[in-house]
């Protein structure tokens, strides 16, 4: 069983924010395959990062993952698969979505990471520990050239940015579960629990 209280749908729109640029590669994490065994010392973080469907591929969306104790971050691909489960495996340790990132031409462009008050919470850091398996939300981008969108990454009108969060924590367990039936013994909780909130019963 699962508290209701993590289930509510948040939808956003993000405001423009100030833009860096660079050349440099991306570090791109993979999240793992449907078969992957559960590793003990290893901690678990799991959500949807979906493009819209229409988005151009010629530019990749990538969000930002940084480890607050070493410093060291991944970057997470949007991909354009209808209902793509992301999962990948870290360090137990403290973490944070950092910034948001459109890359291509061998340019990184990137935007620290600010999020309106329904999903603010989405922006703090949180602790993971081995062995368990953490919700970090579905996140929704989008990359075009002609439509506009929340942030602006380039002079010649590529513009990317996020057009949807949401927090659902029950929904996206469930579709864990389907996907990765080795993980059914690994136990799952919300990312960030809100303030003076019960946190859920963890699943296993």
């Amino acid at each position: 069983m699962t508290s209701n209280r993590m289930r509510p749908k948040l939808t956003v729109i993000l405001l423009a924010v100030a833009l860096t640029s660079a050349c440099a590669g991306v570090d791109e994490k993979a999240s793992l395959d449907a078969t992957a065994m559960p590793q003990p010392a290893r901690a678990y973080l799991y959500g949807r990062f979906q493009l819209m469907p229409d988005s151009t591929t010629q530019r990749s969306l990538f969000l930002q993952l940084t480890n607050m104790g070493t410093g060291e971050s991944l970057m997470i691909h949007f991909r354009n698969t209808p209902q793509q489960m992301y999962l990948v495996d870290v360090e137990p340790g403290q973490y944070e979505f950092t910034q948001l990132a459109l890359g291509g031409d061998l340019k990184i462009r990137s935007a620290n990471l600010r999020l309106p008050a329904p999903v603010s919470f989405m922006g703090q850091p949180f602790d993971v520990e081995a062995g368990k398996a953490y919700y970090v939300g579905d996140w929704f981008g989008a990359v075009s050239r002609d439509v506009d969108f929340y942030f602006v990454f380039s002079k010649v009108k590529t513009q990317a940015g996020l057009y949807q969060v949401l927090y659902d924590y029950d929904a996206s367990t469930s579709a864990l579960r389907k996907l990765y039936p080795n993980l059914g013994t690994v136990e799952t909780l919300p990312a960030w629990r809100r303030k003076n909130e019960v946190p859920p019963k963890p699943t296993t």
